[in-house]
């Protein structure tokens, strides 16, 4: 799969292959079609926000679902979806 990636701090982002699990038990796998790189993610390529490298930049995309870890209920393969930053606790469920 395609990413793109911030190698170093600061940084220009490589559009690269990386490679990808197979998701667990709570994860999602989605093949991305679009996908946006927001003025946070500007943040990090400048060294403003301080991160760990190779970092695969880009939070906000649209695409469908490819695989779903074995406790996943509200997903199937092939649905459409979108992504978001979210921030989420140990006790949310999927």
């Amino acid at each position: 799969m395609k990413a793109a990636v911030l190698n170093e701090i600061p940084g220009e982002l490589e559009i690269t292959e990386v490679g990808i699990d197979k998701p667990g038990p709570r994860e999602v796998l989605i093949q991305t079609a679009a996908a946006g790189l927001c003025h946070s993610d500007l943040h990090f390529m400048e060294g403003k926000y301080p991160y760990m490298t190779p970092a695969v930049l880009g939070h906000e995309s649209a695409g469908v679902v490819e695989a779903v870890g074995s406790d996943v209920t509200c997903f199937v393969v092939t649905a459409r979806t979108a992504s978001r930053v979210a921030c989420l606790c140990a006790r949310t469920k999927i």
